[in-house]
Formats: C-alpha cells, structure tokens, sequence
C-alpha cells in the first residue's frame, strides 16, 4: 500500500515537473516571439523616422534656399543699381563727390544687410534663433519702403500712415524685416495687374486685450482682386507657395518667426477686392528688455478693417 503511494507521488511529481517544463517552454517561445514582433516594430519606427528625417531635411533645405535666394534679391538689386547709377554718372562726367559719398554709403549699407541675411540664413539651418533687442515698427516698415523703392520693386502706391510716437517690440531687427518685406512683396504682387490704381496701405496700431495684454498691430492692405474661399484658405496652408514671384516659399517661415516672439499672423478679406494681412506682436514692457506673452484668444483673431483709396 505505501509503495503504491510512493509510486503514484513520483509518477504525480514527474508529471508536474514535465507540465511545468512544457509551460517555461511555451512561455519562453511566446517571449521570443513578442521579442522579435518588437525588434521589428523599433525597426519599422527608426525607418519610418529616418524617412521623415529625410523629408523634413530635404523640406528644410528648401525652405532656407528659398529664404535665401528670394532674400537676397532686394540688397543684391539695390547694389547693382547703385552701382549702375555710378557708372553712368562717370561715362557722363558727372563727378559730384557729395552724390559719390551718399551711393557708397548706401553700396556698404546693401552690402552689409546681404551679409546679415547669410548669417541669419546660417543661423536658421543651425536651428538657432536670432536675438531679441528693442525694435521700432515704424523703422522697420520706413525702412522697408524705402528698399522697395530703391530697388524698383514698388510698382505701385504704398502709403503708410505713420503713428506719431514709435511702436517697440522686442524682436530680431532682420526677423522683423523680413517679415516686413515678405507681407509687402506679396501685396505689391496682388495689385501688379491694376497698374497705377494699384495700392498697398500700411498703418500701425496699438492695443489692449484681455486681462490688459498690449499688443502692436502691423496691417497691409492690398486693392487687388476679390480671393475665392479655395485661395483665402489656402493661405493657411504651411506648404511652400508655387508662385514663381514673390515669397516663393509661402507664409510659413513668416508664421514660424512671429511665433519665435509670440506673434500672429492673421489674414481678411476685403469687401471691395483685396486682402488684409495683420501682424501681432507682444508690445515691449517698459524695461524694454522683456516680451509681454499674453496668448490671444483664437476666437477673438480679426485683422483690423481698413479701407483703400
């Protein structure tokens, strides 16, 4: 009786023992096999990665080509007339040495902004963001025109109404002309086909919003034909634009360094034709050493209403 018990515990052991065998071994398999499921994923994902590092490098590549190349047309412009305008004064005789002084300052001027321009290029491809100082918008828009006009650019009417006292932001001074330049350049674009009943309006504005955030509107205005809803969306769009003139690369490295310096940007349609791009930025808080971020309501993004003569 005791042996048949002893026998069916070691026949009941050897069972257990094979049972559990089998369970470590099943269970090991199945933990070999989540392994390799997931090696396999991490594999797909750092592919997948890659490709999108690739594609964001490429895009990135472009986009800072595009800066560069459309960027560098306004200083390059404004040299190469200059520097005609000399010429034709030594072929002519005409040797005033005051006109002489006034054009190389302005040759060294346009030169030194191009360079400005390659060091911020550089910098956008290091990933590095430009440094923040107390800017004036009135400058800024002034000096805008003024290269606009100088390079031949301005193919129509641009009237700014000046405010009487300065508008101060804190912002990269090249960041702001840029963004300057590009909102201008595309209204010059839009009115191009009406000739001299072209315009281009800029004023500037200050206000205060909820919980007292301050902020400085900068508005452009263009007279040019009425946008369809397709194209007044598309606006919003953050792929580069397929125009041959002109920003070339869309609005969205505009967006990306308003956004660096907690700025909008927002767009309306006119009721006679046209378009209104608004620029908000954060005023400068009275050490003017600091930016004042009150993020602004979406719902309460309007472009300010104007009217073109």
């Amino acid at each position: 009786m005791h042996v048949a018990f002893a026998l069916l515990l070691v026949l009941g052991m050897a069972l257990h023992t094979l049972r559990a065998t089998r369970l470590v071994d099943k269970r090991t398999a199945e933990l070999s096999a989540a392994l390799e499921r997931e090696k396999a994923f991490q594999a797909q994902a750092q592919a997948a990665n890659e490709r999108l590092a690739r594609i964001e490098k490429v895009s990135a590549v472009g986009q800072l080509s595009s800066i560069f190349a459309h960027e560098m047309r306004q200083p390059l412009g404004a040299i190469s007339l200059y520097a005609y305008g000399l010429k034709k004064r030594v072929a002519a005789g005409r040797i005033e040495p005051h006109v002489f002084g006034e054009t190389l300052e302005k040759l060294v001027d346009q030169a030194g902004r191009a360079s400005r321009i390659v060091e911020r290029v550089r910098a956008y491809a290091k990933s590095e963001a430009g440094k923040p100082e107390p800017v004036d918008l009135v400058q800024a828009v002034e000096r805008a025109v003024s290269d606009l006009k100088a390079s031949g650019r301005a193919n129509a009417a641009i009237v700014f109404e000046r405010p009487s006292a300065p508008t101060i932001v804190v912002m990269d001074a090249l960041d702001l002309e840029l963004v300057v330049l590009n909102l201008l350049k595309n209204a010059l674009d839009a009115v191009k086909p009406f000739g001299a009943a072209g315009c281009v309006r800029v004023h500037i504005r200050t206000e205060t919003r909820a919980q007292g955030a301050r902020y400085a509107t900068i508005a452009v205005e263009d007279n040019g034909y009425p946008l369809s809803q397709a194209a007044f969306e598309s606006l919003s769009d953050l792929h580069p634009s397929t125009k041959t003139e002109g920003l070339g690369l869309g609005l969205a490295i505009v967006r990306g360094i308003l956004e660096r310096y907690a700025g909008r940007l927002a767009f309306e349609r006119r009721e006679r034709g046209g378009l209104i791009a608004t620029v908000r930025l954060p005023l400068a808080s009275s050490d003017a050493n600091s930016i004042e971020v009150n993020e602004a309501d979406p719902s309460q993004e309007k472009s300010a209403n104007g009217a073109l003569s």
